[in-house]
């Protein structure tokens, strides 16, 4: 019984979650810019929302950290 209580814990799914809960990873390779780029993803997203979810993994401290969707997550932050 544990085991497929622990296995069912790992399942992925889709839930919202706010800005202030995510965190990036230490050494993320990449650097979010402030660019065109980002602007017209500040613009997407403020009118139709976020349309690929930000990918995260739960810490023990409380918080998510974002393991793909970082620029998506800071766009969203400042639309």
């Amino acid at each position: 019984m544990q085991c497929k209580q622990k296995e069912k814990d790992l399942e992925e799914k889709v839930i919202e979650i706010s800005t202030e809960r995510l965190k990036g990873f230490k050494n993320h390779p990449f650097k979010v810019k402030n660019d065109a780029q980002m602007e017209a993803l500040r613009e997407s997203i403020g009118r139709f929302g976020i349309l690929n979810p930000i990918i995260v993994r739960p810490k023990l401290e409380g918080y998510y950290e974002i393991v793909s969707g970082h620029r998506r997550c800071e766009a969203a932050r400042q639309s």
